[in-house]
């Protein structure tokens, strides 16, 4: 549907007639009429007033769906129970603030040491 034809569908939904509807929010009957017919089309302002008037969200009114949220797969890593790897991201977990942050620049030495070689 375009924005004319939910304005005739909700103004009739509350039985009102256009000029009662183009009274309710400051426009003309011509107006209305031209909305209807897909002539012109309603200011923000206008719009935001018949939703008010039919108490209606902008969303319904202007037809327009909410899409779906993406749904992303879980990342998931399969490392062997036991593993070094995972009993040594367990203990970082249990670090207080400052020995992570010492581990961190160790590491981003390490990582540059690394670089330097390669």
């Amino acid at each position: 549907m375009n924005i004319g034809e939910n304005i005739r569908k909700y103004r009739k939904m509350n039985k009102m007639t256009q000029a009662e509807l183009a009274a309710a929010i400051g426009a003309g009957v011509h107006t209305v009429k031209m909305w209807e017919a897909g002539k012109y089309t309603p200011s923000v302002k206008n719009v935001s007033e018949m939703c008010r008037v039919f108490q209606v969200p902008i969303s319904d009114f202007c037809g327009i769906e909410d899409p779906e949220p993406e749904i992303k797969p879980e990342l998931t890593i399969e490392i062997p129970a036991g593993s070094e790897k995972v009993t040594f991201i367990e203990e970082i977990m249990k670090m207080d603030e400052k020995t992570f942050k010492h581990l961190q620049k160790y590491y981003e030495f390490l990582k540059n040491e690394a670089g330097d070689r390669g």
